[in-house]
């Protein structure tokens, strides 16, 4: 029997890893360098270079998860390069994902073979092998998730909330995502509910509060603010963003359409064999995913590649959607599995609106290499730039820098205007600030145009007669194209 069950297990273990080589070739197929994965490399270097936490020399927290940047500074104090530690944390996170999810497959009922399924389904999502290879803090974020869901699936709930495991465990999704705060309040609700002790919820809530309190104890201290930068340039829209996010959502549904319509079909099949107790056992956590979906659609969606902002609930929703099909024959699941998995990497694969996006990055991203090395080459180390997106440039040139999308800048975050029509994280700006700063070089689209673009701080840039007097417009042969300020 020990040398059966040991058997079994090298046998998860291996289909796991196998999964986890697939979506790491996924991902590099699906490769385009994210210019946001530079924003934590110029803080990291900057920390490791004895400048403090800070962006080129501004203090500003203009980085959204906090575990991420730990990570990545301890990392550069170990000597490794950034960028190749970043990507290698992102596909490591990949990994510690898909040993999640299968976890909270088990955790759901399933069996060890079954548990595969949900993992199996992750592993061949386009969106999550996309940003499991890109140096972003997602993979781990999405892992961090399903291990929240499998602690709340505890045979003893009240047990669970008494623990230090899962406060912590919520406080490490909170600090890499802040949106985990929305997960960590709906998995202490199923919890109450479980346990039926409401004092054993909030008892858990203060102990979560507590062990986040020094890191916002130190935020206060260090930036002179209890919430991130990127809080203030990315909130306050209201319902201004909704129309955005329903777009979002209805962009990204086809892809998923195969496994919405497998589980609408499970749930049928299960109501009609009058099933409806395991119909029941679902219904929080399909909950949760319409909580988590309406938070998405009301906050604008997200400006990045595919459907980052839904990756959270992959695994709750893959593993529902094997837990209500699980009575089916082993052959006839099996065969399923592999459909859905092949019809989702060709429907992410034939996406084009996606993909245009894709590749919009990868251009993007030689021009800004060529435009950094340029400026680096031929400006001095004190020349004061300003440009978005905000992370290529200056990690290269290392040169002070103003982000014109307020991301890295505390005065356009809390004090610019908002455009609510463009897209979520690019809606603040002051380009009458930006010029009163006087900076050497202004880059439109981090020097790919001498057009600028539809942000706020571009336009009021472009239209101010002090810009068209005191910068002159050049093209850099070969590099891109910038504004100088004139002598």
């Amino acid at each position: 029997m020990q040398t059966a069950g040991l058997r079994a297990r090298i046998g998860i273990a291996a289909a796991l890893c196998c999964l986890f080589v697939l979506a790491m070739l996924f991902g590099r197929w699906c490769y385009a360098t994210c210019d946001d994965t530079f924003i934590f490399l110029v803080y990291a270097r900057n920390l490791v270079e004895g400048n403090g936490l800070t962006f080129n020399g501004t203090r500003v927290e203009g980085f959204t998860s906090v575990s991420w940047m730990i990570l990545l500074s301890l990392a550069g104090l170990a000597g490794a390069s950034l960028l190749s530690a970043a990507e290698l944390l992102s596909t490591a996170s990949g990994l510690v994902a898909i040993i999640a999810t299968y976890w909270l497959g088990r955790r759901f009922g399933l069996d060890r073979v079954r548990s595969i399924i949900p993992a199996a389904l992750l592993s061949a999502t386009g969106d999550f092998a996309f940003y499991l290879s890109v140096g972003l803090e997602q993979c781990l974020f999405v892992g961090l998730v399903a291990w929240g869901g499998a602690e709340a699936l505890r045979p003893r709930a009240l047990e669970t909330l008494t623990s230090l495991r899962f406060p912590m465990l919520m406080a490490a999704m909170i600090l890499t995502r802040p949106e985990g705060a929305l997960l960590a309040a709906l998995l202490l609700c199923f919890l109450a509910y479980r346990s039926q002790s409401l004092v054993a919820a909030i008892r858990c809530g203060l102990v979560l509060t507590a062990m986040l309190a020094p890191f916002m104890v130190a935020r206060r201290l260090y930036y002179g603010y209890w919430l991130p930068n990127t809080y203030s340039a990315k909130s306050g829209a209201g319902l201004a963003n909704l129309p955005r996010g329903l777009r979002y959502l209805d962009h990204a549904w086809p892809r998923y359409a195969l496994v919405l319509g497998c589980m609408i079909l499970a749930i049928l099949w299960k109501t009609l064999q009058h099933r409806r107790r395991e119909i029941v056992r679902t219904v929080p956590f399909l909950v949760l995913t319409l909580v988590w979906c309406a938070y998405v659609a009301v906050r604008g969606g997200d400006n990045m590649v595919g459907a980052r902002a839904l990756l959270p609930l992959l695994p709750l929703l893959y593993v529902l959607t094997a837990r209500l099909a699980r009575h089916l024959p082993t052959p006839l699941l099996c065969f399923a599995t592999i459909l859905v998995c092949v019809a989702s990497v060709v429907a992410y694969r034939m996406d084009d609106r996606l993909q245009r996006h894709a590749d919009s990055w990868r251009t993007s991203t030689k021009v800004r290499t060529r435009v950094a090395g340029f400026l680096r080459d031929n400006f001095p180390a004190d020349t004061l730039i300003a440009l978005s997106p905000c992370g290529i440039v200056p990690y290269i040139t290392g040169f002070p820098t103003i982000d014109t999308l307020g991301l890295n800048d505390v005065h356009i975050a809390r004090h610019g205007r908002a455009d609510r029509k463009l897209p979520y994280g690019h809606q603040v700006g002051d380009g009458y600030y930006v010029l009163s700063r006087e900076p050497d070089v202004i880059l439109f689209y981090s020097g790919d145009s001498l057009k600028p673009g539809p942000y706020v701080s571009d336009q009021e840039i472009w239209n101010s007669p002090e810009f068209r007097a005191n910068y002159l417009g050049q093209r850099w042969p070969g590099v891109g194209f910038g504004y100088v300020l004139k002598p």
